[in-house]
């Protein structure tokens, strides 16, 4: 079956309380989103995360998949 569609884009940030006025625009007008975490990395969902199933990628890649 695999994956199909991505329904889920983070963005985890040390700093995401002062996003630039060019990036924040890119937040405002897509459904990426911005989380603050410890260190910056990349979360995906797709198909809607029913499986319950997680990959980790880090710390050779800033990356967590969820499906």
């Amino acid at each position: 079956m695999g994956l199909r569609e991505i329904t889920r884009v983070e963005i985890v940030s040390p700093t995401d309380d002062r996003p630039s006025p060019e990036f924040q625009s890119v937040l405002d007008v897509s459904p990426i989103a911005l989380r603050l975490g410890t260190e910056y990395c990349i979360e995906l969902g797709f198909d809607g995360e029913r499986q319950g199933q997680k990959a980790d990628f880090r710390p050779g890649l800033p990356l967590m998949m969820s499906w």
